[in-house]
């Protein structure tokens, strides 16, 4: 992360979280080393959230770092399983794909972070949302896929993602 370079037409690190408190729980020294101290600018996606306070909760401990986190709330279900199989129960896969490649697209990140692909402990919603940014990293590229985000900002070529280690 030592050479991103700030511009303001992107921004150089998306983190993408299944929930609101895991961006601190599994990815906690990313915002206050990056954004806090070195001033990268950042989004952070939330695939799920209970409701309007746990998103103001969520707004309000990204407020410390001021204008240089913008924050996205997808509005999949907040429900807790233990698989992969299980979440696709609630979540669609190519429904949470097309969403993270139009966020992609139009935030345009130099680096994408995200969950273990093992889903943290076992989490479907961490497993489904890191398999999810696999897909969108890799397709927010094409020129010949997901075209509504494709007309509406653009390819994007993300330069480094990095899914957590639990």
């Amino acid at each position: 992360l030592a050479q991103l370079v700030t511009n303001q037409d992107t921004v150089d690190i998306m983190i993408i979280c299944a929930h609101p408190g895991d961006e601190y729980l599994f990815l906690g020294g990313v915002l206050p080393l990056y954004v806090g101290e070195r001033g990268y600018s950042c989004v952070v996606v939330y695939l799920s959230s209970e409701n309007e306070a746990q998103r103001n909760a969520a707004r309000n401990s990204l407020a410390r770092f001021g204008k240089n986190v913008e924050v996205e709330f997808g509005e999949f279900s907040a429900v807790y399983t233990s698989s992969k199989d299980e979440i696709l129960l609630y979540w669609d896969e190519r429904v949470v794909t097309t969403y993270l490649v139009s966020l992609i697209r139009e935030y345009k990140p130099t680096v994408v972070i995200s969950h273990d692909i093992l889903g943290e402990y076992g989490n479907g919603a961490h497993c489904l949302a890191a398999d999810c940014t696999l897909l969108a990293v890799k397709y927010s590229s094409s020129e010949t896929r997901y075209n509504d985000s494709l007309a509406d900002y653009g390819p994007w070529q993300v330069q480094r993602l990095f899914l957590h280690r639990y």
